[in-house]
């Protein structure tokens, strides 16, 4: 008589443990607070990205450009009625100083819940270029919209350079005006010329930069480490035995300063 074989019982395999495993006690509670969050953080999402309360209501424009009425009309519209949330700033910056090239930086604020500030700085002329007309420009060579046909008081004049309107709003790229704009930055920084004011500049000659000042005296400074021959052109000014009413040029070029009368 043959004997039964006794069944093997049946393992349970992957999906099997895996029921078991989602049906403990345990497990439960923590899938029900995984759902609950995950629920609570749409909810929110939702309401952050949908509800009035953040849709942009007021745009506010501050800095140094608050007076320019065209850029302010601008910039009071940027964003309204947008959700405050979803609005780029990175973008929205990037693209107003593309496009209004006076503007030197621009930084963007968003205030809960409604409200954007702009934080303007304008490009602002520390030179003007005489080349027909009178082409202002600042500190990294930028050339700016406001041209004259009259000399600008209070600004040197760099001559040598060829400036037309097609470079209004472009960087200059040309090495004299880059040394010349230098020199202006490290007059300013220096009391050289506290009784003095620089009249004009030449850049025709990138190597030999030279300036003048009120009283016709000419300052050759040739085209480099013009902090420290402005340091010995105060110690020349100086000297009692100088009278800088009669000298024609001070020259800085070389090893010895040289000082030409008239």
């Amino acid at each position: 008589m043959a004997r039964k074989s006794k069944g093997r019982k049946r393992k349970g395999g992957p999906v099997d443990k895996l029921i078991q495993f989602l049906f403990m006690p345990k497990s439960l509670a923590i899938l029900t607070a995984l759902a609950i969050i995950i629920g609570l953080v749409i909810l929110t999402k939702n309401y952050l990205y949908n509800s009035p309360t953040f849709v942009i209501k007021e745009s506010e424009m501050k800095g140094d450009g608050v007076e320019d009425s065209y850029l302010f009309r601008k910039l009071s519209n940027i964003g309204i009625g947008e959700n405050i949330f979803s609005i780029e700033l990175g973008a929205i910056s990037n693209s107003l100083k593309k496009e209004h090239f006076e503007i030197k930086d621009l930084h963007i604020e968003k205030v809960f819940p409604n409200k954007l500030v702009f934080y303007v700085t304008k490009r602002k002329a520390i030179a003007q270029i005489n080349s027909k007309n009178y082409y202002r420009v600042d500190e990294e060579g930028v050339i700016l919209k406001d041209t004259s046909r009259t000399v600008l008081e209070g600004l040197p004049v760099i001559g040598g350079i060829y400036v037309t309107d097609k470079d209004i709003g472009k960087k200059f790229n040309y090495v004299g005006l880059d040394r010349a704009l230098s020199l202006i930055k490290e007059l300013s920084k220096s009391n050289v010329l506290e009784s003095h004011n620089v009249s004009d500049i030449d850049a025709s000659d990138s190597e030999n930069i030279s300036f003048s000042i009120d009283d016709g005296l000419e300052v050759k400074m040739g085209g480099e480490d013009f902090s420290r021959k402005l340091e010995l052109l105060k110690k020349t000014l100086r000297n009692p035995d100088i009278n800088a009413q009669g000298i024609l040029y001070i020259d800085l070029r070389f090893k010895e300063v040289v000082v030409k009368p008239r």
